[in-house]
């Protein structure tokens, strides 16, 4: 092999080992939160257009360490709340895929170790009790005030939960 063929070779296998440096679990994009049960683990939701109606969490990917538990708390914008009488809430995705990992989901007061119900909140709460090694996607609906009146068009947003299991 000559100097040239080894120089492009060697530059290839660096810029793909800087890669996977950088985020080798996945897209480095994606923001992530790890949690457990000695600290709550806060997403915020953020508004990124009023007129298409769309928002993104941050963290967008929330994970939860193997043999942990974690009281998750999702905090929306001012101006907007979990409006429960119409639907809204922190919700999986897919229909039976809970596993019994998730209870006391319900929009709450504020975030406190034994959060109490509310039916229009600026907060919702699930508790992950993390007993197996699986991803949920999940969403977010919620609804925005504009010009005092909640829009009856609602926002929903994508991100996803990994329980790292027990």
């Amino acid at each position: 092999m000559n100097n040239k063929s080894l120089l492009c070779v060697l530059s290839a296998t660096l810029v793909v080992l800087g890669c996977a440096a950088v985020n080798p679990s996945g897209d480095p994009r994606v923001t992530k939160e790890s949690c457990d049960e000695s600290k709550h683990c806060e997403a915020s939701v953020i508004i990124t257009s009023q007129a298409n109606k769309t928002a993104r969490v941050e963290p967008e990917e929330i994970q939860v360490g193997r043999g942990k538990r974690a009281r998750i708390f999702w905090k929306l914008p001012a101006g907007c709340a979990f409006v429960t009488q119409v639907g809204d809430g922190v919700f999986l995705k897919a229909i039976g895929d809970a596993d019994d990992e998730f209870e006391e989901q319900k929009a709450v007061e504020r975030i406190v170790n034994n959060p109490k119900r509310k039916q229009e909140s600026d907060i919702y709460y699930w508790f992950n009790k993390n007993g197996k090694f699986k991803s949920y996607p999940y969403k977010v609906v919620f609804h925005c005030k504009r010009d005092g009146q909640y829009d009856p068009v609602p926002y929903i947003v994508d991100p996803i939960i990994i329980n790292e299991g027990l």
